[in-house]
């Protein structure tokens, strides 16, 4: 049996992980009537609520189309320890995003979701652009 290398396993994960987190995230916003008045803690200001959560995912679509971005031009295809941590973000965040939608918790939580799971994810794939891009860091 052969022994892959690592971008062999990484790749594949990072596209499949974000994929499903983008899934997650466009499931709030095609059932953002329904997400954002059954959403514990929005009972009094539905529309407020609404409002906050729509511009939460459409800012997280946004963070996914930076994403996207750098993995397809292959700006950060051959960082492991980045795509590891793609990984890993996007997996979390898509079980918490499903949760958030199946037990209708919090608005607030969501927020939380949203900075650790993309907009983190998001300045981290940045940051990496600018270091391969600006600072020669690898070349490209």
């Amino acid at each position: 049996m052969k022994i892959l290398r690592a971008e062999e396993v990484t790749l594949p994960a990072r596209f499949l992980t974000t994929s499903a987190h983008l899934i997650a995230t466009l499931t709030i916003l095609f059932a953002l009537n329904e997400t954002a008045a059954l959403a514990k803690g929005s009972s009094g200001d539905q529309q407020k609520a609404k409002q906050t959560l729509a511009g939460l995912a459409w800012t997280a679509v946004a963070c996914f189309a930076v994403e996207f971005v750098g993995l397809f031009t292959g700006i950060s295809i051959f960082f492991t320890t980045a795509n590891c941590f793609y990984i890993f973000c996007h997996f979390v965040g898509t079980i918490l995003v499903a949760l958030f939608v199946g037990e209708h918790w919090s608005i607030d939580t969501y927020i939380y979701f949203f900075v650790l799971f993309n907009a983190l994810p998001c300045i981290v794939e940045l940051l990496i652009a600018f270091c391969v891009l600006r600072l020669r860091l690898t070349e490209y």
